[in-house]
């Protein structure tokens, strides 16, 4: 008859169990430790292949290279306290070397060391003098004097003297590029908020003289930009160049410049198009106060009492404001005119003629038959003639 329930195990069979289960862990573990060394061993050979072992045994030592002149100024600079004073009216270079820190004997060396090659008593007010001087010493390591214009004389210090020796410094051409909107007037924006050189923003009126008439066209909002050269010496704007790209926006209306130099090696300026934007007409022939006279058919005469046509615009300005002429062409009069004192004319293409009349005097040189550029000088704003102050009477005739 058959027992139910478990069947049980025999002494004999338990440890035949237990020798297999401890076999087969053993050779997991064995077979893991072999995988985890031929993995090893495949990273091991992968980096040598990558990187293979080069032999530099027959390859010579060489010293670390020497720091570059940038480098060196960098490193010496970052070292010294520089000082600046300028050379103020009826001083000498003393003067500002004693502003600098410098005592008697010392100043005493220093211009001993440059007056075989600086003229002391030619020194010039607006004159620069640096001075750089590491922190804690007593002597400095560099003086520079700067004239207003001209090369630098570098003063040095050798061991227990001075060394003076003049040095040009090349200029480093950069581009800069400024914009705005404008408040007031052009040169409100650009020369007194925002302290742009002024002769670069004169340039950039210039470009669009026979578009613009920055005296009466100009309105709230208005925005200018423009790109262009400049020059530095050791870090300092030594003036501006030509203006390589402007755009002015005048009334919603956006007018482009580029500037272009030609096969012939003569630039001008251009739109997007590559049309040129040289006019016939500037806007005006001068930098005027205001408008004080219209053209008119029936004007009332200040001085003649009685209405007459007055065929031109009259522009308040200072007496002696420079007077351009407004196109190329050909002077056809120099001299006194009549009501008009003295007066230019000039001839132009297509049958046109100007006329700047109550002048003070002319530019120098201009006689008649003279070829003439668009902007040259011709003349100065006065009061000659029948006239009740200075001003400029222009006119255009056909």
């Amino acid at each position: 008859m058959a027992r139910s329930g478990p069947i049980p195990i025999q002494p004999g069979g338990k440890r035949r169990f237990r020798r297999r289960w401890l076999a087969l862990l053993g050779l997991a573990l064995i077979i893991g430790l072999a995988l985890v060394v031929l993995r090893r061993a495949e990273h091991r050979t992968a980096r040598e292949l990558a990187a293979p072992v080069i032999d530099t045994s027959g390859v010579p030592s060489f010293p670390p290279l020497a720091e570059g002149p940038f480098q060196s100024l960098v490193n010496e600079q970052s070292r010294l306290v520089r000082r600046e004073e300028t050379i103020g009216k009826k001083e000498t270079l003393g003067h500002a070397l004693g502003r600098l820190g410098l005592d008697t004997v010392q100043i005493r060396t220093v211009t001993e060391a440059v007056k075989d090659l600086l003229d002391l008593t030619q020194v010039r007010p607006g004159a620069k003098v640096r001075l750089w001087k590491e922190r804690g010493a007593n002597e400095p390591a560099r003086i520079e004097y700067q004239p207003v214009s001209g090369p630098t004389l570098l003063i040095r210090r050798v061991s227990s003297r001075y060394v003076a020796a003049w040095r040009k410094y090349e200029p480093i051409q950069s581009w800069t590029a400024a914009g705005g909107t404008i408040q007031g007037s052009l040169w409100e924006s650009a020369v007194s908020r925002q302290g742009l050189d002024p002769e670069v923003v004169m340039s950039f009126a210039e470009l669009f003289a026979s578009e613009v008439d920055f005296f009466t066209d100009i309105q709230p909002g208005d925005s200018y930009k423009f790109l262009f050269e400049g020059e530095y010496i050791q870090g300092r704007p030594q003036g501006a160049g030509r203006i390589l790209a402007a755009e002015f926006v005048n009334k919603g209306k956006k007018i482009e410049m580029f500037h272009f130099v030609g096969a012939d090696g003569k630039g001008d300026y251009y739109d997007a198009q590559g049309q040129s934007h040289h006019k016939l007409f500037l806007k005006s022939p001068l930098q005027y106060r205001r408008i004080t006279s219209f053209f008119s058919k029936s004007r009332f005469h200040p001085i003649l009492k009685y209405a007459r046509p007055h065929e031109g615009v009259d522009y308040a300005a200072p007496n002696g404001t420079p007077v351009e002429t407004v196109a190329s062409g050909t002077v056809s009069h120099v001299g006194w005119k009549g009501g008009y004192g003295k007066t230019v004319t000039v001839d132009h293409k297509h049958d046109y003629m100007t006329l700047y009349a109550h002048l003070s005097g002319f530019a120098p040189g201009l006689a008649v038959g003279q070829k003439i550029e668009q902007g040259d000088l011709i003349g100065f704003v006065g009061s000659t003639g029948l006239s009740t102050g200075p001003h400029l009477d222009f006119r255009l005739r056909k």
